[in-house]
């Protein structure tokens, strides 16, 4: 189908495109989510100064595209209309997964790409939490407990005083936000090297909004942190178009490549994020504690697989509405260290 007009448009100021694509075997409906909905890069480098300073995107805020999806719905709106009983199953996109990619991706690390949902997996460890409420944690905090404000005052500032309301903080009214454009998208995705720990850079709005990957985290929302397990990479045999991983077994030995000898499986150290209600994968591109001697980071835990995992709350001492989230392993087997 030609979806490029020859001549081009050319348009100034504000204008609207709409565009219909077709059914396509590329196409999902969580792949969309995840482009148009929650991670927005892409559109951001396209409308973006090419010559913007340190390679960051300077696309502030929308209106951003928005879509219908006519096709089968990942998720109905009322689960009992396409479901019977207890059970509900929900697929992704993971054949997009690429260990490769993702064995080295951490804190520090430029990241090739960051795939939208985990690889098939077993023996690994999965924990639940719920995020932090709005009128317990965050009201106090972050809109001065103020009543009159709602659960949108962390972008929307009316009832605090406005633009204003960072004068009130010494670190905000610094000179480190001095170029802050009022934007609330991280100018940078959780590939770059500095993302976490500066995905935001200068933007207070995006800062108020995010966690320290860039991500939108729900208030009061239940959450399932899953960590390592035995897990295989998508890959098939040129000569029979099977995966590898199912069919191993049935390949000559002659024909065995080497880094098929395990059936392409693995055990991994990853840790992911799936958000229950919005029916979301979140990769955590985990950082490292640094040591107090060395300065150096002390690492991170070694890939395993039928370990434990629990979280732990743990109450501030000067206020019982301030809390911090851990999550303990312990145990597990791994392969064995050269």
């Amino acid at each position: 189908l030609p979806i490029c007009l020859d001549p081009p448009v050319e348009a100034k100021g504000c204008f609207r495109i709409d565009h219909m694509l077709y059914d396509h075997g590329g196409f999902t409906e969580y792949g969309f989510k995840n482009l148009i909905l929650w991670n927005r890069y892409a559109m951001t480098e396209g409308l973006s100064d090419e010559d913007w300073p340190d390679g960051d995107w300077n696309v502030t805020a929308g209106p951003w595209p928005v879509f219908d999806w006519y096709g089968p719905k990942m998720t109905p709106e009322d689960p009992g209309v396409r479901y019977l009983g207890p059970w509900a199953q929900y697929t992704f996109p993971q054949k997009e997964y690429s260990l490769e990619e993702q064995s080295f991706c951490q804190t520090g690390i430029n990241c090739s790409m960051i795939p939208v949902a985990p690889t098939p997996r077993y023996l690994h460890s999965a924990v639940l939490y719920k995020t932090w409420e709005f009128q317990t944690h965050a009201l106090k905090y972050l809109c001065n407990d103020n009543h009159a404000c709602g659960d949108d005052c962390l972008h929307n500032l009316t009832c605090l005083g406005g633009l204003d309301y960072f004068q009130e903080n010494f670190y905000f009214r610094s000179s480190v936000f001095a170029l802050d454009d009022g934007g609330s998208i991280p100018p940078r995705s959780l590939a770059h090297v500095d993302c976490p720990r500066t995905c935001c850079t200068n933007r207070r709005i995006c800062l108020r909004l995010t966690d320290v990957l860039g991500y939108r985290v729900p208030f009061n929302s239940p959450m399932m942190l899953i960590f390592g397990g035995k897990a295989y990479e998508h890959v098939k045999d040129p000569a029979t178009g099977r995966l590898v991983y199912h069919n191993c077994e049935r390949i000559n030995k002659d024909d065995l490549r080497e880094e098929w000898r395990s059936c392409s499986e693995v055990t991994v150290n990853e840790l992911w994020r799936y958000d229950i209600v919005g029916n979301k994968w979140e990769y955590i591109k985990t950082d490292s504690a640094t040591s107090p001697t060395t300065g150096e980071p002390v690492g991170w835990p070694l890939a395993r697989f039928g370990h434990g995992a629990v979280i732990i709350e743990q109450l501030s001492d000067q206020s019982d509405d301030q809390k911090a989230l851990f999550m303990y392993i312990f145990g597990g087997m791994g392969t064995q260290c050269a």
